[in-house]
């Protein structure tokens, strides 16, 4: 993610708030649905005290996506980064609008324990992804098509929750392939 990236985050959350006084601070609660790369230029601007100067408060809470969105529809949150779960509501008609995109391309990888070498190994194994219907299920779902594999017969994908979750859940099965990167 490229230094434009990172300043069009920062200039849209002040010129979100710049009707306001210097002297008022106005709180933000941005979801987030995992912590990764894309997400780092939020907690970079918190930490090196970006917003603090613009007279913002940014609360960044850990939402999964699709929760996210519900907790922006439900006014507990005021921006959500799942841009794939704002996309998939959007297009059943839900009143989101996507602002934003940081990334140019997905951020996404397969990971699995080292002895799986190719797709076709996967056959008969289990993959995991954080929620149904986010753009990590499509992306997995298009990577195992793409790669002769049909999602859920050859297949069986998991939701199991946050890449925390993931990664723990790596250690006792298999899921996905050694440090394929879909780009």
């Amino acid at each position: 993610m490229g230094k434009r990236s990172t300043a069009a985050l920062i200039i849209f959350f002040i010129s979100f708030y710049s009707t306001l006084s210097l002297a008022q601070v106005r709180k933000a609660r941005v979801a987030i649905p995992t912590l990764d790369i894309i997400t780092l230029p939020l907690k970079m601007a918190q930490t090196k005290g970006f917003y603090q100067t613009e007279g913002l408060d940014v609360e960044i809470i850990l939402i999964a996506g699709a929760l996210g969105v519900k907790a922006v529809l439900g006014n507990s949150v005021d921006f959500t980064t799942a841009s794939g779960s704002i996309m998939a509501a959007a297009v059943r008609g839900v009143g989101v609008k996507l602002v934003l995109i940081i990334a140019s391309k997905p951020t996404f990888d397969l990971v699995s324990e080292p002895k799986i070498q190719s797709f076709q190994q996967l056959k008969s194994k289990l993959v995991g992804i954080s929620t149904r219907g986010g753009t990590f299920d499509h992306l997995t779902r298009l990577i195992l098509e793409r790669n002769g594999l049909i999602p859920n017969k050859d297949v069986t994908i998991l939701a199991l929750g946050r890449q925390d979750d993931l990664f723990i859940s790596l250690g006792s099965m298999s899921f996905g392939l050694h440090h394929h990167t879909f780009r």
